[in-house]
């Protein structure tokens, strides 16, 4: 699987509804924790990012297989931010929105385009930022591990808000592509689907170096069975002690 090809030359329309840079929300949920939110990115939101990929520890990379090479500086990761940022009306190959709980920045979610039906859908929470946002709403404990359920509620409840890619943009199918080694983000995951496919990687989109990926799709006709599921589950963490 190569993704270093050409883009169209003839760019399809994008949605032109908002301006870029007004933090438009695009999707929401109301979850125990509060109201999670995806919006527009704004130039503001990049010290998060930065912050998440290049001072947060060499663990997170590790995990998630990322090419030091492609990730760069702070500065690369800087302009790429800005380079991500939606432009309504401009065919963009790379846009990137921004998460939020209770209007706090806690991640971002992004996609790389190669077709309406081979787009790459990411999405990242800063677990400095949300353990706070959880524990005060409680349901975040210092008991080992609960911490990660916690932030994996929230994650699970994103995967099913990604109905926003299909509103925005002209796309019939998105693809989800995971390290099989990131074990909480696949078992967010299956909370929707099991893996398509499974196999080897050698050009992976996005930062990732190559490796043993799972690979997931999803179709515009999934949108509304995907919402229902983060529904479903932002109100089970709303009643639960523990979040999911």
């Amino acid at each position: 699987m190569d993704h270093t090809g050409d883009y169209p030359a003839t760019l399809p329309v994008e949605s032109e509804s908002q301006h870029a840079n007004d933090s438009t929300v695009h999707t929401s949920i109301q979850m125990r924790a509060g109201f999670l939110a995806v919006r527009d990115a704004i130039s503001a939101d990049a010290d998060a990012y930065v912050n998440y990929w290049h001072y947060s520890g060499e663990e997170i990379k590790d995990l998630l297989g990322i090419d030091r090479e492609r990730l760069g500086t702070p500065q690369d990761s800087r302009k790429r931010f800005s380079q991500m940022m939606r432009v309504p009306g401009v065919y963009q190959p790379n846009v990137i929105f921004t998460i939020t709980l209770n209007g706090q920045v806690v991640g971002y979610t992004n996609m790389n385009r190669y077709g309406p039906d081979n787009s790459y859908v990411h999405l990242h929470t800063y677990r400095s930022s949300v353990r706070p946002l959880l524990r005060a709403a409680g349901v975040f404990s210092e008991r080992r591990g609960s911490g990660n359920r916690g932030g994996a509620s929230v994650g699970a409840v994103l995967i099913g808000l990604i109905g926003m890619y299909f509103d925005l943009f002209p796309l019939t199918r998105v693809v989800f592509l995971t390290r099989t080694t990131n074990h909480a983000i696949n078992r967010a995951l299956d909370l929707y689907m099991p893996p398509a496919e499974t196999k080897y990687i050698v050009n992976p989109p996005g930062l990732a170096a190559p490796g043993e990926c799972h690979i997931r799709y999803v179709r515009r006709v999934d949108v509304p069975w995907m919402r229902s599921r983060a529904e479903f589950l932002g109100g089970f963490t709303r009643h639960a002690r523990t979040a999911v």
